[in-house]
């Protein structure tokens, strides 16, 4: 009995090693090198300021003492323009004794409208002395306008009225906008100084409070009241509004006390 055990567990060992080889056989046999892109997307969120890129790698299965050139056509089905990114050439290489190479990519943001993202698709077309891997022969970047707010001081300036439902101002009078850092990182002053319809101009301004995680205004009051003269006084008791944090620009809604609430868009010259 102990015999024919014996025997049968060398049967069982054999037949896994088999199959363990005929599996690294369908893996990948060495007859060939293969290149493909690591993944099939990535994101590109572009800043104000600085230089905003990003690496996308193509990798290949073997090494070499030679520098392997990689080429890339522009898909039709791209969204982005020619003028909202820069490949650069230089990266389009795998260096030598390498198994990856970095397609660099970087984004313009003066060319990219806000809250608008544009798709950059990429077909590997060739890496030199190797096949490429069917289903990695494509990449889908996605390019966006992005200003992270850290406070409110990218609203400080002068401003453009577009709607006053309050009729403060008209249409293209010029609001200026004041950011002090002594009256909180998160908060700004919206003057009266060239408010023509009050006579105590340049007393009275508005304190918005923002969020710049969610980029919204999450209340909005003023120091003291605003006089009209003979149609009486009054005063900014709440409010609320969405803030561009690319441009400046904000759509406030202000609560005039019981008077009501009402639309203030102003937009940064």
């Amino acid at each position: 009995m102990k015999k024919y055990f014996l025997k049968y567990t060398i049967f069982i060992l054999f037949i896994g090693l088999f199959s363990n080889c005929e599996e690294d056989k369908v893996l990948y046999d060495g007859s060939k090198q293969l290149a493909a892109f690591v993944s099939t997307s990535g994101s590109l969120p572009v800043a104000p300021t600085g230089v905003s890129s990003i690496s996308i790698p193509v990798e290949i299965s073997t090494l070499s003492t030679m520098v392997r050139p990689i080429s890339v056509t522009i898909d039709p089905t791209s969204t982005a323009l020619a003028s909202q990114y820069t490949i650069d050439s230089a990266s389009l290489v795998i260096p030598a004794g390498s198994y990856n190479g970095n397609i660099v990519v970087t984004g313009n943001f003066a060319n990219l409208v806000v809250g608008q993202t544009v798709k950059l698709i990429l077909n590997l077309t060739n890496v030199d002395q190797a096949t490429l891997q069917t289903n990695r022969k494509k990449y889908e970047l996605s390019i966006f306008k992005s200003c992270p707010l850290a406070n409110a001081s990218i609203f400080n300036g002068n401003y453009k009225v577009t709607v006053d439902g309050w009729q403060d101002y008209a249409v293209g009078a010029t609001v200026p906008v004041v950011y002090n850092s002594a009256d909180g990182l998160n908060t700004f002053r919206i003057l009266s100084t060239t408010n023509p319809s009050i006579i105590n101009r340049g007393v009275p301004y508005m304190i918005v409070t923002i969020n710049p995680a969610t980029a919204t205004v999450v209340s909005i009051t003023s120091n003291t009241i605003y006089n009209y003269g003979a149609s009486g006084t009054a005063r900014v008791t709440a409010g609320s509004g969405t803030l561009s944090a690319c441009t400046g620009d904000m759509n406030l809604k202000v609560t005039w006390g019981t008077s009501g609430t009402y639309n203030f868009n102003l937009v940064k010259l």
